[in-house]
């Protein structure tokens, strides 16, 4: 038989319990701390990205029942869907008070490849539904590219106004 896995269990400098319910993890590995594309974010983005962690390990479970059936339940190998919702309100609790620093920092997440955009809220002042990604392990080589469809509404249209400066 082979050995059976033991669930990590929180240190008591670790935590304490959140609104009455014992709290999660949100997993930095070491590899992804110091890789490149991690280092290049500012530190106001490496904390966004954390509590987005925390947002997926800790979410309630209502939290995708506004967005369709295949964003909800689990995947082919029973692992959760790496799909979670994050918003300007929830933000604000944190430590933003400008929301057009917000979204960039959002946008930066995704051109660095930590997270794609799957449904964009912000056009019609909803949750926005976001999924983790790995491309961020190419970053900063020749493979690595983005998709359009990954990118936010504001992130998109700077991008569109990057490039019409390039070719003027």
């Amino acid at each position: 038989m082979g050995k059976r896995k033991r669930n990590y269990k929180l240190e008591d400098f670790e935590t304490k319990d959140f609104n009455g319910i014992l709290s999660t993890t949100a997993n930095l590995t070491r590899s992804k701390i110091y890789d490149d594309a991690f280092l290049s974010l500012n530190f106001r983005q490496r904390c966004l990205f954390t509590y987005m962690q925390s947002e997926y390990y800790g979410k309630a479970k209502d939290d995708l029942s506004a967005f369709p059936e295949e964003y909800r339940g689990k995947q082919s190998n029973n692992k959760p869907k790496l799909y979670f919702t994050f918003n300007w309100a929830k933000a604000q609790r944190i430590s933003y008070t400008n929301k057009k620093q917000f979204y960039n920092d959002i946008n930066a997440l995704i051109e660095k490849g930590f997270i794609d955009c799957i449904i964009d809220g912000q056009p019609q002042k909803q949750k926005s539904l976001y999924k983790f990604s790995s491309r961020w392990k190419k970053y900063g080589t020749k493979d690595y590219q983005i998709d359009d469809r990954v990118r936010t509404y504001s992130g998109a249209r700077k991008q569109r106004n990057q490039q019409r400066k390039e070719n003027s």
